[in-house]
């Protein structure tokens, strides 16, 4: 269902692309803005599906380009009274898309080949979705892309937009003269036409060309500072000044860029990418309000007791998301809890990450985890975690996967490669409160915090539930008294048999030992224990050994478990 909202387009796309563009300066890209074309402010639509399709589109953008850059293009035009037809363009100078791909792009999980999908992290149920979003708000998506070239994404929908919420340029340039220095052609694209628009004059050059200017009057000068090859855009400026007194000097940059010392008071400064709302406010004219990135659903309230709030002190979540915005996402839904938050951008990092960390300090007590990641993918990662290779205080961690979609099946695939729970996207606020609550307070071996329970409850989880157990039996009380006499005597022999198995390093009659014992507690609905056997036979059938956590609880739990069986068969014979 769409959630209808009244916002401001031009700011809304502004802030979205200008929060994207921090990872593509990172690699090196080049991210423009042009909205010129953007004849509405004010509209009516979901901005969240909005966003979610745009977020989608530029993340793809920069996983998938190394060089180049990254344009987005935004227009928009009236197809009939209070309906405009939104066109967004997000264009790439990637790797592209063979034709015999592009026909299925738009299916889930279809991927450009093996080779891209390990290297990238899966594309396909992201663009799934936007499919369906954009039909969803009366639109369509398509592609066109040269294969080592590049990709350009389209995408439309209807927004509603009433006749005093046009757009008309607010003129501010104009009969201005204007130069921009760059070399950088869409630069000057977007600088000419929006400038243009606005009522200026505009000429272009390259920094290195100024010099044949220096004689000309202009009103406004916007020099591009990662084109001063020179490193002498103070003289630059001083040259310009003499015949241009009145001149007000924009320079532009890159964020992290900052002008050097001396220069950045006779400037004003523009950062990349350069939008129209800063041009409209570099000229002295007041912009509206930023508006919000409307990044997670609207939720009802959660509260939390001052009982749990104090039990969450010092608990740690690990965040692990490729994309930016997505971990910032995370990190507001997670904003009102008293907890340490650690992040990692893929599942290589996250493990490096773990493998690291100093359990002797603190804990981390849940991971939130992106399922569509480069180099390793959620799936993945979870798998490795299960099997030790993060180490083995993080075997048992929980680990709720974020999942692009709902669709039938995600669940079961989430949870059949170990993850605790999954939560899915767009993020719900309250969801991913509840959820990490639940699974930071909750209790596995590495954990320094565990839910607070009396000690009858705690005692009755590890051990045995008599009552599920002898209802499974259809309440036969002796067949009941009899599988508990057979636990009693051959479960401790058993332990030992795995111990010794472990400690001469054989780990096919671990993987047995253990899928017996898992049985026998499944038997008498010892459920805690029959997770940790069950566990100990799933990283024991790939060899790995690293269970010694797990033997301590075991040797720790059997005793307490057998002499409580014992007592029960006793008291009901």
């Amino acid at each position: 269902d769409l959630n209808l909202k009244t916002i401001n387009l031009q700011l809304l796309i502004e802030r979205l692309v200008e929060s994207s563009a921090i990872r593509a300066f990172d690699k090196g890209l080049n991210v423009y803005l042009d909205t010129s074309d953007l004849n509405c402010e004010n509209v009516k639509t979901d901005p969240l599906r909005l966003t979610q399709i745009l977020n989608n589109l530029i993340s793809n953008a920069i996983k998938f380009t190394d060089k180049g850059y990254i344009k987005v293009i935004v227009s928009s035009e009236r197809i009939s009274e209070g309906t405009h037809n939104l066109k967004v363009k997000v264009q790439d100078t990637g790797i592209g898309i063979a034709p015999s791909t592009q026909g299925q792009l738009f299916d889930a999980f279809q991927q450009a080949s093996t080779a891209i999908s390990e290297k990238f992290g899966g594309t396909g149920l992201g663009l799934s979705i936007c499919k369906q979003l954009c039909q969803l708000m009366d639109g369509d998506i398509s592609v066109s892309s040269t294969l080592n070239q590049g990709s350009v994404f389209t995408f439309n929908i209807k927004v509603r937009c009433n006749a005093e919420s046009i757009q008309v340029p607010e003129k501010c340039y104009e009969n201005k003269a204007i130069l921009v220095a760059s070399s950088n052609q869409n630069i000057w694209e977007v600088l000419d036409k929006t400038l243009s628009l606005q009522g200026g004059i505009v000429s272009t050059c390259s920094m290195a060309e100024l010099g044949a200017h220096k004689s000309k009057a202009f009103d406004y000068v916007f020099l591009d500072y990662e084109d001063d090859t020179t490193n002498n855009i103070g003289s630059i400026i001083e040259v310009l000044s003499e015949n241009n007194k009145s001149a007000q000097f924009i320079t532009f940059h890159q964020p992290g860029n900052p002008l050097p010392k001396g220069i950045a008071s006779k400037v004003s400064q523009i950062t990349k990418p350069i939008t129209q709302t800063e041009l409209v406010q570099v000229a002295g004219y007041e912009v509206p309000k930023s508006e919000p990135l409307y990044l997670l659903s609207e939720t009802s309230g959660f509260e939390l007791s001052d009982d749990v709030i104090e039990q969450l002190k010092g608990c740690t979540v690990l965040i692990v998301d490729d994309n930016e915005i997505n971990i910032e996402v995370a990190k507001g839904a997670l904003d009102e809890l008293p907890i340490n938050i650690l992040t990692a951008s893929n599942g290589q990092d996250a493990i490096e990450l773990l493998k690291h960390f100093n359990t002797n300090e603190k804990q981390i007590n849940c991971i939130l985890m992106d399922c569509q990641m480069p180099i390793l993918d959620g799936y993945q990662v979870c798998e490795k975690i299960r099997i030790g290779k993060a180490g083995e205080s993080f075997i048992d961690i929980p680990i709720i996967a974020m999942t692009a979609s709902a669709m039938a099946g995600e669940k079961e695939k989430c949870l059949a490669v170990g993850m605790s729970d999954y939560v899915s996207k767009p993020i719900e606020a309250v969801k991913v409160l509840e959820k990490v609550v639940k699974w930071s307070l909750s209790s596995y071996e590495g954990q320094s915090k565990a839910m607070p329970l009396a000690a009858n409850e705690l005692e009755e989880e590890k051990l045995w539930d008599r009552e599920q157990a002898l209802a499974r039996l259809l309440n036969k009380e002796v067949l009941l008294n009899k599988i508990c006499e057979v636990f009693v005597v051959k479960a401790p022999i058993k332990v030992q048999e795995l111990i010794e198995q472990h400690k001469q390093g054989n780990s096919e009659e671990v993987r047995q030992i253990a899928h017996a014992l898992k049985g026998m507690c499944g038997e008498i609905s010892a459920n805690k224990l029959r997770e940790v056997f069950s566990d100990i036979e799933v990283v024991a059938e790939k060899g790995n050994l690293e269970i010694g956590a797990k033997l301590v609880t075991i040797e720790q739990m059997i005793p307490k478990l057998v002499e409580d069986v014992k007592r029960s068969t006793m008291s009901n014979k």
